[in-house]
């Protein structure tokens, strides 16, 4: 639980202090198969921020992933962490079915829906992902992470004006969330609000 909090706090230090808690779990209980789909999960989300090398700890969490789905294959966070890494590889076709079984498996899944949009959205199949990250809203409103991440996906639908009152709004739920000021930024710079923008990234 630790570590999932720190988890979804967003910053770099909340992220590293996650893994250590998801470590200590798995050195306290080798067999518990959700500490290493948490720690697949952590450790993808760090790569993308170039925190961790990928040469070293996408592997990592690749076997993390698979390991708690050896244990559990019920598992749903196990089936949205590993498609997650094959997202990140661009291994789009091997990556959609481990979406549909975590929510298959866990349709109240939060994490599930809002990674399924992340990857709707790269496909660009844009309805679909709003779809899905407003799904993640509903089952998990007061998160932060999930939605900056409403805002984020309208962004790429072109739906600025939206994803900037969206985004407005998480704001005050977690002042200190550092990708809701990315993605506040990413939405002026679309519109040619270039100070808001400039003011945006530099509080992210």
């Amino acid at each position: 639980l630790k570590g999932r909090f720190h988890r979804a706090r967003g910053g770099v230090e909340d992220r590293k202090k996650a893994a250590d808690y998801f470590n200590q779990v798995i050195a306290h209980d080798p067999t518990y198969a959700a500490a290493y789909a948490d720690l697949s999960d952590i450790y993808r989300s760090l790569v993308g921020s170039g925190v961790l090398d990928s040469k070293e700890y996408l592997p990592k969490g690749e076997a993390a992933a698979k390991k708690a789905l050896e244990l559990d294959e019920s598992l749903a966070d196990a089936h949205y962490s590993l498609a997650n890494l094959k997202t990140y590889a661009w291994e789009w076709a091997d990556a959609e079915p481990g979406y549909k079984r975590a929510i298959e498996l866990n349709d109240n899944l939060a994490l599930a829906h809002r990674w399924y949009a992340s990857y709707l959205r790269l496909v660009g199949r844009h309805e679909q992902a709003i779809a899905e990250i407003k799904r993640a809203r509903e089952l998990d409103p007061l998160s932060p992470g999930v939605n900056a991440t409403v805002g984020y996906i309208l962004f790429n639908a072109r739906q600025y004006d939206q994803a900037i009152e969206v985004l407005k709004n998480t704001l005050g739920l977690d002042g200190d969330y550092p990708y809701t000021y990315l993605f506040l930024g990413f939405n002026y710079a679309a519109k040619g609000m270039y100070t808001e923008a400039i003011r945006a990234y530099e509080q992210a």
